[in-house]
C-alpha cells in the first residue's frame, strides 16, 4: 500500500467515524476508490495526537536546562510502518500463470469505478404481481430517444415505463397470447419492440401514439415465428451498426436458435438463420461483437460442461442475404486439462473490451471466472493451423469454407478446445444453491467492474482487479427475480439499475 492510498484510507475512516456520509461519498467518487474503513489499525485522530505529543516532547527537550532528553524520547510512541509493509492486493489476487497471461496479452483490468446508486423511485406497475422480466433499454418515439424499462409479469401483462419522467408509457395484457412474455428488446433508432413469449414465439410490435387521445399504445406488426418446441430458458439480443441484429435463444428442447432481425427497410424482418442441437440443456447465451471482422460472436454455456461453445455468422452472399451459423471453437473455463464436468456456467457478461466474465453454479457461493476472449481470426487460425495476414477477405472465404464442412444443426466434435485464457477465478461471496439463477450485469461504457445478483436480495459491485466486493445495495427482502442495468440518456450518462423482487414483489429504480 503506497503512502497516498494509506492517507486516503485514514481520511475516509475519519469521515465515516464522524458520520460525514455525503462528504465521504464525494471523496470516494473524486479519488475513484471504495474504502474499507473497518481495517484501520490506527485512526487519523490517534496519529495526530501522537504527532502533537511528539512535538510537545521535542519542544521541551530544546528548552534550556532540560534534564533528560533521553528519558523524554523513551516515551515516544513506536508504530509499525503499515503502508510500507503492506503488500499489493492486486498482484496477490492473481496466480503466476494468470499474471503471465495478463502480461503477454497486455490486458488492462481497471479497478472498480466508484458509483453509489441510491433508490430514486419505487415503481408501482402491477401491484403485487410477480415481475418475471425487466430490461433497461432505449426506444425512439416522436424523434426522441427515451430511456425505458421493459417489464413483463407472470399474469401475461407487459409494461413500457419512462424511467426519466417516471411515468407509464404503455401497459398491455395478453399481447403474446396465452403465454407470459419471457423477454423484450427495443430495436435501436425505432419504435419497434421484440417480444418473445415463454413458449418460444418471437414477434415484432410497434409503439405508436394515438392521434385522438395522445396516449401511446402497442400492437403486433403481424410477423411471428416459432423458435422452440418447448419453453425458453435464456435469450440475448445484440444490434449491429449495419442495420441488423441477432436474437439468440436457448430452450428446454436443448436447442440454440439464432434469428436475424433485419432493419434495413422500413419494417423489421425476422429470419431464422440457424438451429443447433446441444448435448445437454443450455444455461446461458451472449451475443458480442468481433472488433476485427465486425461479425457477431455467440457464446453458449450448457449443463454438465465447463466449456463455452463459440459460434459466428457466415455471410455467404451478402447481396442475397444468405447467412448461416458456424461453430468456431470451445473455450475451456477449467484449468484442469482432462476434466470438463466440475462445474458449468450460469451467466455471461462482457466485463470490458476483450474480457468476458462467467458466473458458475458453485455452491454455497458462486465464482466469477474471467477470460480473454479470442478474436474470430485467432479461432480460425486454431481451426486451420495457419496464420492470416491482414487481408479481411481471405479470412471470410476461409470462414465460409469452414462452415461448409460442418454438419448443419449439430455440434462438431472436431472443433479445437482453446485453453490458457483464464485471467482470474474469484469467489464472489454471493450465496446461491442448486436452484439459483445468478445474474451478471455489465456496466456502461467507461465504468469498470460488474454487478452480481445472488439469493440474498443484495446487488453486489464486484471489482475484477482484486476479486473483492466494493459496493453492496440492499435492494430487496429475499431473492431478486429480475434485474437490469443501463444509463439514462441525459448528459451525465447516469448509471441506472432496475430491480424486481421475487418475495416482496416490489420494483425499484436506483441511479447514481
Amino acid at each position: 500500500m503506497d503512502e497516498d492510498l494509506y492517507v486516503q484510507k485514514l481520511i475516509a475512516h475519519y469521515l465515516k467515524q464522524h458520520s460525514l456520509s455525503n462528504t465521504l461519498r464525494a471523496f470516494e467518487i473524486e479519488v475513484n476508490r471504495k474504502f474499507n474503513t473497518e481495517s484501520i489499525d490506527e485512526s487519523l485522530t490517534v496519529l495526530v495526537k501522537d504527532y502533537l505529543k511528539f512535538r510537545g516532547l521535542e519542544n521541551s527537550a530544546e528548552e534550556p536546562n532540560a534534564k533528560s532528553s533521553n528519558a523524554s524520547n523513551a516515551t515516544l510512541p513506536i508504530r509499525a510502518n503499515t503502508a510500507r509493509n503492506a503488500t499489493s492486493s492486486v498482484n496477490s489476487a492473481f496466480t503466476v500463470e494468470q499474471q503471465r497471461l495478463i502480461s503477454e496479452k497486455h490486458i488492462s483490468i481497471g479497478r472498480w469505478t466508484v458509483s453509489t446508486p441510491e433508490k430514486s423511485a419505487e415503481i408501482d406497475l402491477f401491484g403485487k404481481t410477480l415481475v418475471i422480466f425487466s430490461k433497461v433499454d432505449h426506444v425512439t418515439l416522436d424523434g426522441e430517444v427515451k430511456t425505458v424499462g421493459l417489464f413483463s409479469t407472470s399474469s401475461r401483462s407487459i409494461c413500457i415505463y419512462d424511467l426519466e419522467k417516471q411515468q407509464v408509457l404503455v401497459k398491455e395484457e395478453g399481447l403474446a397470447g396465452r403465454s407470459p412474455v419471457k423477454a423484450m428488446a427495443c430495436i435501436p433508432g425505432t419504435g419497434y419492440v421484440l417480444i418473445c413469449s415463454m413458449n418460444g414465439n418471437l414477434s415484432i410490435s410497434t409503439v405508436q401514439k394515438d392521434a385522438n387521445t395522445g396516449r401511446y399504445g402497442i400492437s403486433l406488426t403481424g410477423e411471428c415465428i416459432d423458435l422452440h418446441r418447448k419453453l425458453i430458458t435464456a435469450v440475448n439480443y445484440h444490434s449491429f451498426e449495419f442495420g441488423a441484429g441477432y436474437f439468440c435463444s436457448l430452450g428446454w428442447d436443448c436447442r440454440l436458435v439464432v434469428c436475424k432481425v433485419s432493419n434495413e427497410r422500413s419494417d423489421p424482418h425476422l429470419q431464422v438463420i440457424g438451429k443447433i442441437t446441444l448435448p445437454t440443456q443450455g444455461t446461458c447465451v451472449a451475443v458480442l461483437a468481433d472488433e476485427g471482422l465486425k461479425l457477431p460472436i455467440i457464446l453458449v454455456g450448457r449443463v454438465d460442461s465447463s466449456l463455452i461453445h463459440v459460434f459466428t455468422v457466415d455471410r455467404q452472399n451478402e447481396k442475397d442475404d444468405v447467412e448461416s451459423i458456424v461453430e468456431l471453437a470451445k473455450l475451456s473455463l477449467n484449468d484442469s486439462e482432462f476434466s470438463s464436468h466440475v462445474f458449468h456456467p450460469m451467466a455471461i457478461a462482457e466485463s470490458s473490451s476483450g474480457l468476458v466474465s462467467i458466473a458458475t453454479n458453485h455452491t454455497p457461493y458462486l465464482r466469477i471466472v474471467t477470460f480473454a476472449l479470442p478474436s474470430i481470426r485467432e479461432m480460425l487460425e486454431a481451426n486451420l493451423g495457419v496464420a492470416f495476414d491482414v487481408d479481411r477477405k481471405d479470412m471470410l472465404d476461409d470462414l465460409h469454407k469452414l462452415g461448409q464442412k460442418r454438419t448443419e444443426g449439430k455440434l462438431d466434435p472436431g472443433v479445437p478446445i482453446i485453453r490458457n485464457i483464464i485471467v482470474s477465478n474469484f469467489n464472489a461471496m454471493t450465496p446461491q444453491d442448486k436452484f439459483s439463477t445468478p445474474v451478471l450485469m455489465p456496466r456502461p461504457a467507461g465504468r469498470n467492474g460488474i454487478w452480481i445478483v445472488g439469493n440474498d436480495g443484495l446487488i453486489r459491485g464486484f471489482d475484477l482487479s482484486n476479486g473483492k466486493v466494493t459496493e453492496a445495495i440492499q435492494a430487496h427482502k429475499g431473492r431478486i427475480k429480475t434485474v437490469s442495468a443501463g444509463v439514462l440518456t441525459d448528459r451525465d450518462q447516469k448509471e441506472l439499475i432496475v430491480s424486481c423482487g421475487a418475495v416482496d414483489r416490489e420494483v425499484f429504480c436506483w441511479n447514481s
